[in-house]
């Protein structure tokens, strides 16, 4: 086969899908699940007024649990691999659609250089292998964004592209509520070129028609997340290191997500420069994309309305990938085509490397590191536990950890609180959203009563709990995990 067939057929693409999806399927069940993904399980096994209940709560609408449930098979298959299948083919489509739009818009070449990118981003390759609605989001980004592009033709009038607009921000808002960064400004676009449009009038109307039932969840759960002051601040490089290189949550900062922020931050220059001069309609969509969810965060929510997120929220704002990605390749694409032939290949192929080098450098770190050091904890604890003796977890994750790797122990206490200078506690279930603290069951003389106590513990909270559980008692071996500590507490009296 000719190679210039190969690039401009079906090989290519069929290749280019196989790697995405290959990528995001290797090593998907190496990690132990996470309490945000066992929470996503524990939800998905809900009946659908229970899903729909915790929409109330959280900020992901109920489709992403519902297709959980379906790909799990109603629960029956729940292996890390099943669970994170969804975010991982997701994932994968996500990397395919954007290397075409990014060829479409920027050309081969360009497009070849962001595929590099996307296969080998930390960011992209965690959530597509985490159990939540962020990459069903970011594909649905892709997917609009990929529709609204004819639609900035003000002479096209297809039903069938406003039909698929719509159906794509559908699936985006109810698949995460953070899709509306995306649909606002989309909408805003369009009728700024359509507002006289009989069409878009009615592709506007049905879709404000069929989220008005997503209203009666936003107001609940959004008020007490954006005032939650006691954690650190979000801020927008932390966002854009996020978006561009990796998250700091999870990866801290190491020396590939500098030359992953450096260099897309040269090729978005390179954009900016591309779009004053062409003054393209796609390219000012793309800019308004990026700008306006940052600046109506940063500075209208944060600056004037108080607004607070911690910095652990800004995968809120993964929906913003498929612009950024987009823009920063039509300034990579203008600078190829603008460069003699040599430079603008060596630009190309040093791009590619460094974006390889530091990607790669990210994914191994992401391998290395343990994701759930709460299940590891519960995982060693439960080879060496015995039978009467009693668990006690200090921590939401850790309990959550116990509900997924020890589910039938029969002496687990977790949710402690302190009632008129006494602690109780209450056994391990599974709590939804405003009865996550129930009413507590056991004083702290009923757990001591056990002759060996197994407690799981966190750094950060309930610091005089381990010595109340261990006074007149035998400490016999400590373990750490993470910010997780497991105990093992002997002859008390």
């Amino acid at each position: 086969m000719r190679f210039s067939r190969f690039q401009s057929g079906w090989p290519l693409s069929a290749a280019v899908l196989l790697a995405a999806l290959f990528s995001r399927l290797y090593r998907l069940g190496w990690h132990l699940l996470w309490v945000d993904e066992i929470y996503s399980l524990n939800v998905s096994r809900m009946g659908i007024a229970g899903i729909l209940e915790n929409s109330l709560y959280e900020p992901v609408s109920p489709l992403f649990y519902f297709l959980l449930k379906t790909a799990t098979w109603f629960g029956r298959f729940t292996s890390e691999g099943f669970v994170r299948l969804i975010p991982a083919l997701a994932g994968g489509l996500a990397i395919w659609l954007l290397f075409h739009l990014a060829r479409r818009t920027a050309g081969l070449p360009a497009a070849l250089a962001g595929l590099v990118f996307l296969l080998l981003s930390p960011t992209v390759m965690f959530y597509s292998q985490e159990t939540r609605a962020y990459m069903l989001a970011v594909l649905a980004a892709a997917l609009s964004t990929a529709w609204i592009r004819p639609l900035l033709d003000p002479k096209n009038d297809s039903r069938l592209t406003w039909a698929v607009w719509g159906l794509a921000g559908l699936f985006g808002i109810y698949a995460h509520y953070s899709y509306f960064f995306v649909l606002g400004v989309q909408a805003a676009f369009l009728f700024w070129l359509h507002r006289f449009r009989r069409s878009f009038i009615i592709a506007l109307a049905i879709l404000a028609l069929l989220c008005l039932p997503l209203l009666g969840w936003l107001g609940p759960q959004f008020a007490g997340r954006l005032d939650d002051t006691h954690l650190q601040a979000l801020t927008l490089p932390w966002v854009l290191q996020t978006l561009v290189a990796a998250d700091p949550a999870r990866y801290g900062r190491f020396w590939g997500t500098s030359v992953m922020a450096w260099t897309f931050g040269g090729a978005a220059l390179l954009g900016l420069v591309l779009q004053m001069q062409k003054r393209d309609r796609f390219g000012f969509y793309l800019l308004a994309q990026i700008l306006f969810p940052l600046i109506g965060f940063f500075v209208i929510g944060t600056g004037f309305l108080g607004l607070h997120l911690p910095n652990f929220q800004s995968r809120q704002f993964l929906v913003l990938l498929p612009a950024i990605f987009l823009w920063a390749l039509l300034g990579l694409g203008w600078a190829f085509r603008r460069l003699p032939a040599p430079a603008g290949a060596g630009l190309l192929l040093t791009v590619s490397l460094a974006w390889g080098a530091a990607g790669w450098n990210g994914l191994e770190q992401y391998w290395r590191q343990d994701k759930s050091p709460e299940g590891r904890a519960v995982v060693n604890m439960r080879q060496q536990i015995d039978s009467g003796d009693a668990v006690v977890s200090l921590h939401h994750s850790t309990s959550y950890a116990l509900g997924r790797y020890l589910p039938d122990w029969p002496a687990v206490f977790a949710f402690p609180q302190q009632i008129e200078g006494t602690w109780y506690f209450d056994e391990n279930r599974f709590f939804l959203g405003a009865n996550f603290f129930p009413d507590p069951l056991f004083p702290l003389e009923d757990v001591k009563a056990h002759p060996r106590i197994w407690l799981l513990s966190h750094r950060s909270g309930f610091a005089d709990l381990p010595d109340l559980l261990a006074d007149g008692c035998r400490t016999e071996s400590q373990a750490a995990a993470g910010p997780f500590a497991l105990t093992l507490i002997v002859d008390c009296p």
